[in-house]
């Protein structure tokens, strides 16, 4: 059993269902409501509300989609439903789409998302869709590649300072082993960022070519630090 999602405004949230459930609903919206691919259609929902950020300057065009969507899966029959979890079999009879995505409490996973989005808003507030733990999991994800990044910049640094990485065409100069822990700092700071500031998350997500200039401008400054400190060959 995958673990459940939980979809929250504010100060609010509410266990929605199974990752898998709802993993099978968009699915089965983008392979049998979307005829010319995924997002095509429902722009808002397949791309802000399945990432799990819905701003509340998105919510009214995404409401607007859902009724499409419930009217599209309410004429849906339950044998074209996109269902691939072989170890669940379904057994709860639905007349049709809509009833066969359904939370613990029978209630059309539609309706729920609808009303959270209605309260995103009413209240102004983002809409989150996402695992109750997973923001703690990668803080200290990245909490767990600081400390050996630390680590190692440390203790290399002290007992095998003269450890390079020498170019094939100079073996005379290369960049220290220990520097690299400085790649480990980075990442687990992308990582706890990306838990912490899940606005951001989106900004960058939208822009991927901002996301790779920083990766870029990442690289680059690791290697200034290391020309500063001599470890690169002019």
């Amino acid at each position: 059993m995958s673990a459940p999602k939980i979809l929250s405004v504010g100060d609010h949230s509410h266990e929605l269902a199974p990752e898998h459930v709802i993993e099978a609903m968009f699915t089965t919206i983008a392979c049998r409501l979307e005829a010319r691919g995924r997002g095509t259609r429902f722009p808002v929902v397949m791309d802000d509300l399945y990432a799990g950020y819905l701003k509340p300057v998105r919510a009214l065009a995404a409401l607007g989609e859902l009724q499409e969507i419930e009217a599209g899966l309410r004429s849906l029959p339950v044998g074209r439903v996109v269902w691939n979890n072989a170890d669940e079999p379904v057994t709860r009879q639905a007349a049709n789409a809509l009833e066969f995505f359904v939370d613990e409490r029978g209630r059309p996973l539609i309706c729920r998302l609808r009303e959270g989005v209605q309260e995103c808003l009413s209240t102004v507030q983002v809409l989150r869709l996402d695992y109750r733990r997973k923001a703690g999991d990668v803080l200290l994800g990245g909490l767990l590649l600081i400390v050996p990044g630390v680590i190692w910049m440390l203790v290399g640094r002290a007992y095998f300072a003269h450890w390079n990485l020498a170019p094939v065409y100079n073996r005379k100069a290369g960049i220290p082993v220990w520097t690299f822990g400085m790649d480990l700092l980075m990442l687990g700071v992308a990582f706890m960022i990306h838990a912490a500031f899940p606005g951001l998350r989106e900004w960058f997500r939208r822009r991927p070519v901002a996301l790779v200039a920083v990766a870029i401008f990442a690289v680059i400054g690791w290697l200034a630090v290391c020309a500063r400190a001599g470890f690169i060959p002019d």
